[in-house]
């Protein structure tokens, strides 16, 4: 209250109480609003700070894409371990040559 003026909030904007983390509150939590093509993202739409930014962000994205963005990341990670596998196999295959 006395750095930010929130009467009713955080520094991170929404109060994190427990009711904010209750099933049904977190259920109620959209990206997407009344207002045609306006969505909300970051820290708010799933919890406090960088992480919850992150995510609301992908869920964000998620909602505007109607593609669950999450899968993508999924696979993308399987596709970069595979690379730096192919890469450390070569790297050894060089030294020992």
């Amino acid at each position: 209250m006395h750095y930010l003026g929130a009467q009713r909030g955080a520094m991170y904007s929404s109060e994190h109480n427990l009711e904010r983390f209750r099933a049904e509150t977190v259920a109620r939590n959209r990206c997407s609003t009344p207002v045609k093509n306006l969505y909300i993202s970051g820290q708010d739409v799933f919890s406090c700070g960088i992480a919850g930014a992150l995510h609301g962000g992908l869920l964000c994205a998620s909602a505007v894409l109607d593609h669950i963005v999450y899968l993508d990341l999924v696979v993308l990670k399987k596709t970069l371990k595979k690379r730096k596998a192919r890469e450390l196999a070569q790297l050894a295959k060089k030294k020992l040559q």
